[in-house]
């Protein structure tokens, strides 16, 4: 949004909206600006959630899979939640195959555990543009990938 168009929605001149958001930047009021991002428009238009639970529960694997999910660009964010499951993940791909690959890579690079454990079902929720729940699939074991790329075809 322009300071001209703000400085409508308030009743204040460009001029006047821009020394303004200046000041409470300077203050410390607003701490940071954020762009929305359409990612289909770059070619990722499908996001999805997806729930991970690493393979071991020590410093090392914590500083593998933080690592592997920082300098993976389809990583959106990343939160620690209690519970059964260690993280949750919000990703953007392009396609079910490279959601498939990312899901590969967790398990091969991430330090995720290869197999659910009994008391947890491992869901992956896939959200379209609008917000609105596209495909929720649950499911788990050895053939989750191939099971959740077939969902989604």
């Amino acid at each position: 949004m322009s300071f001209k168009d703000l400085g409508r929605e308030v009743g204040l001149s460009a001029n006047a909206t821009g020394v303004r958001v200046a000041r409470l930047m300077a203050d410390g009021v607003i701490t940071g600006v954020e762009a929305q991002i359409d990612h289909a428009k770059l070619g990722r238009g499908l996001e999805a959630f997806v729930d991970c639970w690493l393979s071991e529960r020590d410093e090392q694997h914590w500083d593998q899979f933080g690592n592997h999910v920082m300098n993976d660009e389809r990583v959106l964010d990343a939160v620690h939640i209690t519970g059964k499951v260690d993280f949750r993940l919000q990703v953007v791909v392009a396609s079910p195959t490279e959601l498939d690959d990312f899901l590969r890579s967790l398990k091969r690079d991430g330090g995720v555990a290869e197999k659910y454990g009994a008391n947890a079902i491992p869901q992956t929720v896939i959200v379209d543009r609008e917000g609105k729940v596209f495909r929720l699939f649950v499911g788990g074991g050895p053939h989750f990938d191939d099971q959740l790329r077939e969902a989604l075809r």
